[in-house]
């Protein structure tokens, strides 16, 4: 018997889960993109029970949301397994504490948050000690802009100040497009 490995969801305007344990126990990627007649609720509801299903097994999610879910699936900090996530157009102003728990975890994706102003606390990004790239793209609150000291006038995308030490053991991060050195990040982003 195949076994389902990978897994798309794109803007399904109804959707229910169906209890199939068994058929999702070696789903290793997931991408979920809501349709906009969701509500948080509703999505909360259903992927949550999905990511119950496939928690061991999971390696890789991408979850777009809507910009006024202000809130992740609380399902979320089960996936111990999980080594990729990128989260994208949700309208949290942080992330939630309950992130450290997801201790595999690799690489992190941040797009398109536009009322992301926190990460959560350094204790709780400290407990991602697996977590070796970051990319933030698109979170305007989360930046702030600054002028270079070139000619070319270039604006350099920075994270907010209270941030920095929370990304500090991170040995690549990326903001806008841009690779910022991790001595830079232990410096404070001065």
């Amino acid at each position: 018997m195949t076994r389902l490995r990978y897994l798309t969801i794109y803007e399904v305007p109804k959707f229910s889960i169906v209890n199939t344990l068994n058929a999702s126990l070696s789903l290793r990627e997931m991408e979920l993109s809501p349709s906009t007649s969701w509500s948080n609720v509703s999505f909360n509801g259903t992927v949550g029970a999905m990511l119950l299903q496939c928690c061991i097994s999971l390696r890789q999610l991408e979850l777009r949301g809507m910009e006024d879910w202000e809130c992740l699936p609380d399902q979320l900090q089960n996936l111990t397994s999980l080594e990729i996530l990128e989260l994208s157009d949700f309208g949290m102003e942080a992330l939630p504490e309950w992130f450290g728990n997801l201790e595999s975890l690799k690489q992190l994706y941040l797009k398109d948050c536009k009322k992301l102003r926190h990460l959560p606390s350094k204790q709780a990004v400290q407990r991602l000690s697996k977590l070796t790239y970051l990319q933030i793209e698109k979170c305007p609150l989360l930046l702030k802009q600054k002028r270079s000291n070139d000619d070319d006038d270039d604006d350099v995308p920075q994270i907010v100040d209270s941030e920095w030490p929370k990304i500090s053991h991170i040995p690549e991060v990326e903001v806008d497009g841009r690779t910022i050195s991790s001595d830079l990040i232990r410096q404070g982003g001065h």
